[in-house]
């Protein structure tokens, strides 16, 4: 998947969160996990989670803004529990603009950045059904369609 698809992909998870991070061990990848029920429900009604993987990940870790510190470990990743606020591409890596939980980490900036270079990007469903960038990208443009109605509506 071209870095332009996996910017669109962590773009479409605005208020999701990132709830798993790990290695797998067969073959290096790293496995993850964002809930995020208002959009995977469009594509598989009644869940919530939207998987994917990393392939060939050469760079993956946390940045707090104002902060020097990166942060590497995928159990401590895992264990912010980001929001994905947006998604941009920087000098050939995704820059996912996160928030952090005032009960997961007590920060004065609240947030920073999650940078992840990696050769291509799997997606699936919480039940294990593939799906692409472009599925993602339709059920994200539905939802958001029908926020507006309802909206406009009210």
């Amino acid at each position: 998947m071209k870095i332009e698809e996996q910017v669109k992909v962590f773009q479409c998870c605005h208020d999701g969160t990132l709830v798993r991070l790990e290695a797998d061990p067969l073959n290096k990848d790293i496995l993850w996990v964002i809930e995020c029920e208002y959009i995977v429900e469009m594509m598989e009604p009644g869940t919530s989670e939207l998987r994917g993987c990393f392939r060939g990940c050469t760079e993956l870790y946390f940045q707090e803004w104002g902060s020097e510190r990166k942060m590497e470990k995928l159990e401590e990743l895992a264990a912010l529990e980001l929001e994905v606020y947006a998604a941009s591409e920087r000098d050939g890596a995704v820059i996912v603009a996160c928030y952090l939980t005032p009960d997961t980490y007590a920060s004065p900036s609240q947030g920073g950045e999650l940078v992840i270079r990696t050769r291509d990007l799997a997606l699936w469903t919480q039940t294990f059904r593939s799906i692409t960038a472009e599925e993602l990208l339709g059920a994200s443009a539905a939802y958001w369609q029908d926020f507006a109605r309802k909206s406009s509506e009210t």
